[in-house]
């Protein structure tokens, strides 16, 4: 097992490349070319020649994992969990970060999440604490080699930033979750909105409505994304399914814009009628602390000034329910 560091003219690129169109899912690739143009490193796997890669991110001692991806006729065979050590054990005095998908239980793939953590640990990385959120996903930061700095990580994603715009995360690091529990039937996370809701709904999201309102029909609640909750929330159907989720987003971002603007989502939130709080009086009083907290941000913050006045209202009647 060797991990070569490779220039962008390498003869064995466009292997790696056949290597990379099948093993990365087309939203999350980039060619290496391009990766490489971007400043990153591409570490070629060799076993009898390349049989995988390595993407790495380095910014002052840190080492930040970006891509690992083998040949998939040669999956499960130790070749992943070789190069890792590789990695760890050649670079003892950097700090070596990844990402990977937290935990969560109500999502279809967690099984899959589990079982690519337990690779992580096996392989010399170890549970940090904190974690990132982005592209609608909540990721857990795993580290090998030196301890993990928050705040250099912080200055990394800063500057990443800088080179690929669409990637702002913050870390932060978890609380006692406040959020909504509720535990859902795996049967029923198999249902579509059609077998849910009831008929007047679904003719009215069928025929009148967007390409969402026809997906919360069709799909099932596990094929939602966090756009159908979204909907589902402004349409105030499925509530006991969606407040739960929505609660996990309000406590990573209070303020989070929804669809369009920043503090919608809580915005809609306040906008269900108060029949339903009757009978939820727990979560009635978690997402008033979730208000207090807000209204106290926004009269202390001025990166806040910009939320909608009628949010704001709507926030403040909402704590006289």
């Amino acid at each position: 097992m060797e991990l070569r560091k490779l220039k962008i003219d390498s003869p064995d690129i466009p292997v790696l490349e056949k290597i990379n169109e099948e093993a990365i899912p087309e939203c999350e690739r980039n060619s290496l070319g391009d990766l490489m143009n971007t400043g990153a490193t591409v570490l070629g796997i060799y076993e009898d020649g390349p049989v995988g890669f390595m993407v790495i991110r380095e910014y002052k001692t840190i080492l930040y994992l970006a891509y690992l991806a083998v040949n998939s006729t040669l999956r499960s065979k130790g070749i992943g969990g070789k190069a890792m050590s590789e990695l760890v054990s050649g670079n003892v005095d950097n700090m070596i970060v990844v990402e990977y998908e937290a935990s969560n239980p109500a999502s279809p793939g967690n099984e899959l999440n589990i079982r690519r953590k337990g690779f992580y640990k096996r392989n010399g990385f170890s549970e940090t604490g904190y974690f990132t959120f982005y592209d609608d996903t909540e990721f857990e930061i795993g580290c090998a080699g030196k301890e993990f700095d928050v705040e250099l990580f912080g200055e990394f994603t800063e500057h990443l930033s800088s080179i690929v715009s669409d990637h702002i995360p913050k870390p932060y690091k978890k609380q006692k979750s406040m959020a909504i529990k509720s535990e859902i039937p795996a049967d029923l996370m198999h249902k579509t909105g059609r077998d849910l809701l009831p008929v007047n709904i679904v003719e009215d999201f069928m025929n009148s409505r967007s390409a969402l309102h026809v997906r919360i029909v069709c799909r099932t609640l596990s094929e939602y994304t966090r756009a159908e909750w979204i909907i589902c929330l402004k349409e105030k159907v499925l509530l006991e399914q969606c407040l739960p989720y929505i609660s996990e987003i309000l406590e990573v971002d209070p303020l989070s814009p929804g669809l369009f603007a920043k503090g919608e989502l809580l915005y809609d939130v306040t906008q269900i009628d108060k029949r339903f709080w009757m009978s939820h009086h727990d979560w009635l009083e978690y997402f008033r602390k979730i208000i207090y907290s807000v209204l106290n941000k926004i009269e202390n913050d001025a990166n806040t000034q910009e939320i909608n006045k009628v949010y704001i209202e709507s926030y403040k009647g909402f704590l006289a329910k």
